[in-house]
């Protein structure tokens, strides 16, 4: 299954889905009913859920979280974190106590998200690696729109083009505006319009190319 073709709603519900799903095998495993009394379960449930407010709560608070660039990527990184992170928690749990299981598991998640955030200084490092985002300064294929934007701002045919963008599809326009005038991310982009990221690139590729030859770029 190409994930990249879900919308971010869509693809925000699996997610969830599965790990609600992984939060309850993990809150019966090893499902020794017998011997595990309702209270441990409801405190083993409680801990598990805890971690998906607290790991997106603390993500918001950091500056600039850095997001993976397609769903698939992203899919793999947060199932592949939250299996790590309960199996940590079930070991402490079994071998420790459900006081430092949660200490231990909140303080894990914190720095988890802080590690994912361009707030900290091997952000380029990190990104480069596991999300595949640019370093500063690299420039975007789409550089030659952006700083014709920017030094030709009252230049006639930019208001030419934006206009015909306009009548040939209002959504292709407005992926144009967010992107080249508003600056917004590929992620707020794709939350506004329900468009996966490969969807929004292939629409930006397509006003690039008929920009460069309106605008004589």
């Amino acid at each position: 299954m190409d994930l990249d073709k879900l919308s971010y709603r869509a693809y925000g519900n699996l997610v969830c889905v599965i790990i609600l799903s992984l939060v309850i095998l993990f809150t019966l495993f090893p499902f020794d009913f017998g011997n595990v009394s309702l209270r441990d379960y409801a405190i083993r449930f409680v801990i598990y859920f805890l971690m998906l407010p607290i790991y997106l709560i603390s993500r918001e608070k950091y500056d600039n979280p850095i997001h993976a660039v397609g769903l698939n990527k992203c899919f793999g990184f947060t199932i592949s974190f939250y299996v790590m992170l309960y199996v940590l928690i079930y070991l402490m749990i079994k071998y420790i106590n459900y006081e430092i299981a949660f200490l231990i598991s909140s303080i894990f998640t914190c720095l988890a998200t802080y590690f994912t955030s361009r707030t900290t200084n091997n952000q380029e490092e990190i990104g480069k690696l596991f999300f595949g985002f640019k370093k500063n300064g690299e420039p975007s294929k789409y550089q030659d729109i952006v700083d014709f934007i920017k030094y030709h701002p009252l230049d006639d045919s930019i208001y030419e083009f934006e206009q015909k963008l306009k009548r040939q599809d209002d959504v292709l326009y407005l992926v144009y505006k967010y992107r080249f005038i508003d600056n917004l991310t590929f992620k707020e982009i794709g939350e506004r319009l329900d468009l996966s990221n490969p969807r929004i690139t292939e629409m930006l590729d397509k006003v690039a190319f008929a920009m460069r030859i309106n605008c004589k770029i």
